[in-house]
Order: structure tokens, then sequence, then C-alpha cells
């Protein structure tokens, strides 16, 4: 098994993806942190150009364990306060039935 290379990447956001040394490319966050990899010409790539800077901008942009496997979020208006607030998972207590 190889060891992993810890020679740091010099990426900035709007660079091209870097390139594995098995031919792969980094996923990367727009603050320089690797999140993975991906190969080329695939769905992951199409989804990078979506983003400006070709990188993700937070550092975690997948669920992690126990998040139920979504990442949505939804709105509602809080009881009492009538703000219109956001939320994920299921719909909270506070939420207002009648609006």
């Amino acid at each position: 098994m190889k060891a992993r290379s810890t020679r740091p990447i010099h990426w900035k956001p709007g660079d091209p993806s870097p390139v594995a040394p098995d031919g792969r490319r980094y996923i990367m966050s727009c603050s320089g942190k690797v999140l993975g990899l991906y190969k080329p010409g695939g769905a992951v790539e199409m989804e990078l150009k979506t983003h400006p800077g070709n990188c993700f901008p937070n550092d975690n942009p997948w669920p992690g364990p126990g998040s139920g496997g979504t990442a949505v979020t939804d709105h509602c208006y809080e009881k009492g306060t009538g703000s219109w607030k956001e939320y994920s998972g299921g719909r909270p207590s506070w939420c207002d039935p009648n609006r």
C-alpha cells in the first residue's frame, strides 16, 4: 500500500482542479481544503462548473452520518413572532400550523 503524498496542493479558487497522481482530480472547497477525488468528465465535474471559482463554498458540502442522507432545508413561520425561519429535518414544534 502506498503512503499518501504529504506535499501541499497549491490551488486557489478559479484554478482548474488539481490532478492526483492516479489521474483523478481533487474536489476543493473554496477555502482550499481537499474534499475528495473525482474522475474527469463525470457528474461531479459538471456540478463543480456550476459553482463560482470551481469549488464548493463550504468545507462540508455533504451531510454526515445520522443526517438522513439529505441536506434539504425548509421554511415556516415561527409561532408568536411570525418570523420566517429555516429548518432541516422534520417540521419543528415552533412552526405555526396555521400559516
